[in-house]
């Protein structure tokens, strides 16, 4: 499952964009892994070639998080958060 190193964890007074971030991909693990529980206990009829449960099942296995970093210098295009 994906995992979630405490060393990337923000904390909340933290305002800075990673941080804000982080914070929102944590949420986001969260809902993923509510979601996958409620799968295997609503015991669903997955059919027997599926290699997983569900999607939910999927993205925490293959997930991973990608680090936040800034526009290269020279890059011409849309504007930061807006692409």
């Amino acid at each position: 499952m994906l995992s979630t190193p405490e060393n990337h964890r923000s904390a909340a007074n933290d305002a800075s964009p990673t941080a804000s971030v982080i914070a929102a991909e944590d949420g986001l693990i969260r809902y993923l892994r509510q979601h996958a529980e409620l799968i295997v206990k609503g015991a669903y009829d997955i059919p027997a070639d599926w290699r997983y449960r569900s999607q939910y099942h999927l993205l925490l296995t293959l997930g991973r998080r990608f680090a936040p970093t800034p526009r290269p210098e020279g890059l011409i295009g849309m504007p930061d958060r807006l692409c």
